[in-house]
């Protein structure tokens, strides 16, 4: 049994292992039910600066099909807070397509990190989650449990989801950081007919259509091991193994061993 650690990314163009994840804006977006949708209705804030003319036609498209929610265009030069609060903002929505970060992406980091702070939540492309940390905003986090089962019927090596956990970083009335921890599990068999009824968005690929729940099922999400029952006879985390303890580095090459000898596991069944 393994579990994964993990922040966001739009990015679907992977194959084998890990290509993107969800974030938790995205995530409690779609999973929002219908009475809370009619109390506290979802209006997104679109930034659609420098992307090109057929991507912001198929942006919109996408967004117009969508009953649950409204949207409007902004530009970054709009994104104050007074634009903010004057539209009751719930989201914000930024596709940014490029890794350069330019000097008006980097001022509007004070705006966003108020708007995080109050409540509201970032759908974020991948080049654009590399601005959190210029912002200063912390990434949404989930771990996720699984079981690694060789089926000998069909000779068959497959990973299988037991659970989701969003995270929480826990900081104490007096200032002592406790570091980050789930905040609850959602089991997984129970959550996926809601997974299989919403669409992931691939600003990439308009054309192809996956729900969350084939996401999920195909592993198109990246993530890094932070505990496995292989060698672990006091259930430990790797963050609290012997020789592992305050060394991220050595905690990351360890899930990366862990892998590989889950990987070697299958190739060693068969002979060529």
């Amino acid at each position: 049994m393994f579990k994964y650690r993990g922040v966001c990314s739009r990015d679907l163009r992977g194959s084998y292992i890990i290509k993107s994840i969800f974030c938790a804006a995205v995530l409690i977006f779609f999973v929002s039910n219908s009475n809370a949708q009619n109390e506290h209705p979802i209006k997104i804030g679109w930034i659609k600066e420098g992307l090109s003319p057929q991507e912001v036609k198929g942006a919109a498209n996408y967004l117009a099909k969508q009953k649950e929610f409204n949207f409007i265009p902004i530009s970054l030069k709009q994104l104050t807070s007074e634009f903010v609060k004057k539209n009751h903002l719930t989201h914000i929505w930024w596709l940014k397509d490029d890794q350069e970060i330019k000097a008006n992406e980097k001022t509007a980091g004070p705006v966003l990190k108020q708007f995080v702070q109050s409540g509201g939540n970032l759908v974020l492309s991948m080049e654009a989650v590399r601005l959190l940390n210029e912002w200063g905003i912390e990434k949404n986090k989930f771990e996720i449990k699984e079981e690694v089962i060789f089926d000998k019927e069909s000779s068959r090596l497959f990973w299988r989801i037991l659970g989701i956990a969003p995270m929480k970083r826990i900081i104490t009335s007096q200032g002592i950081d406790l570091g980050e921890t789930p905040v609850f599990w959602v089991y997984y068999p129970d959550m996926r007919p809601i997974f299989a009824k919403y669409e992931v968005y691939n600003g990439k690929n308009y054309g192809a259509r996956m729900s969350w729940e084939e996401l999920f099922e195909s592993r198109m999400f990246y993530g890094r091991i932070v505990k496995s029952t292989l060698d672990n006879p006091f259930d430990q985390m790797l963050s609290q193994q012997q020789g592992l303890k305050d060394n991220r580095i050595l905690q990351l090459l360890e899930g990366e061993n862990i892998q590989n000898k889950i990987f070697n596991y299958e190739q060693n069944l068969w002979s060529y």
